[in-house]
């Protein structure tokens, strides 16, 4: 009675076995991969990888057909996991799809930095889907590079600025050193801007916009001239200002640095005319002395 109910089946797919070119139907993989945002060490992020599977006319599931996920050539500094390796498209009735059909899944998948690398520099991998088909569906495979790169981390700049306390004689100019390191894991543009000075001070800075390398890309410390020239005391504040060089969207960050500004007397040509008064007023007293006893 089993047999009677199968040669309708066997005949209609025998009939169809000419019609599929000679048991292989066409299929094709495809994988689509949102925009990957620019990650922080230790943060885990999900993306979902959009895979379907097209078959064309003449296809019989007879098993449930098997799509392999892999992730490859990925870069040293993360981690990256699908939610599954693979899954199945089976039909959920017979003859499903015999004029051909589309199935697709999403799957998840985590990327987790393990260690901090250069902000804004683009790595990638790979994703890629394969099946090796079933009776009468051919296999089919594609592959997806995803582009990945870091977040700029903020550790700050440390400064310092030598001497601590500027002091001068007015009318004169002094120079002083600002030492900048960039703790930052991307190059930043620094700016300088000084307040609650008077117009009593000029302070110049050489240069006046400096770019600063990452430890990942350069040196990391930049020395800035500070040229100094005015009268009186005053106290103040030199704003550092910086963001990073390749994502001036980012935003601005700032530190300071406390201003001791002091002079003394004018120098120059009235402390040369004072010295030679003095040398005179010596040489006089010595003439009246030794008259004096002669």
């Amino acid at each position: 009675m089993m047999s009677v109910k199968i040669l309708p089946l066997l005949a209609i797919l025998l009939f169809f076995i000419p019609i599929a070119n000679a048991c292989f139907v066409s299929s094709e993989l495809s994988v689509e991969v949102e925009d990957v945002p620019p990650l922080k060490p230790l943060k885990t992020e999900t993306i979902d990888a959009n895979i379907t599977f097209t078959w064309g006319f003449g296809a019989i599931f007879l098993f449930p057909l098997n799509i392999y996920i892999e992730i490859k050539d990925v870069p040293d500094w993360i981690y990256i996991t699908p939610s599954e390796s693979s899954f199945s498209i089976a039909p959920e009735k017979i003859f499903e799809g015999f004029f051909g059909g589309e199935k697709s899944r999403t799957i998840p998948i985590t990327l987790t930095p393990h260690k901090e690398v250069e902000a804004y520099v683009d790595s990638s991998f790979k994703i890629h889907v394969y099946t090796n088909g079933s009776f009468l569906i051919k296999g089919s495979e594609d592959e997806k590079s995803v582009s990945i790169r870091q977040d700029f981390q903020d550790k700050g700049v440390i400064a310092s600025l030598s001497p601590s306390t500027i002091k001068l004689k007015e009318g004169e100019s002094k120079r002083c050193y600002l030492n900048l390191t960039n703790a930052c894991n991307g190059d930043i543009t620094v700016n300088f801007e000084v307040e609650n000075i008077t117009d009593n001070w000029k302070i110049s800075f050489s240069p006046q916009q400096v770019i600063i390398p990452s430890s990942y890309s350069g040196d990391n410390e930049k020395t800035v001239t500070v040229t100094f020239q005015g009268k009186g005391s005053e106290e103040g504040i030199l704003r550092i200002k910086y963001f990073p060089t390749a994502n001036p969207d980012w935003g601005e960050k700032e530190i300071t640095v406390p201003l001791i500004l002091k002079s003394t007397g004018k120098g120059g040509a009235g402390g040369l005319v004072a010295v030679v008064a003095f040398i005179i007023f010596l040489i006089i007293i010595a003439f009246l002395w030794k008259k004096k006893k002669s």
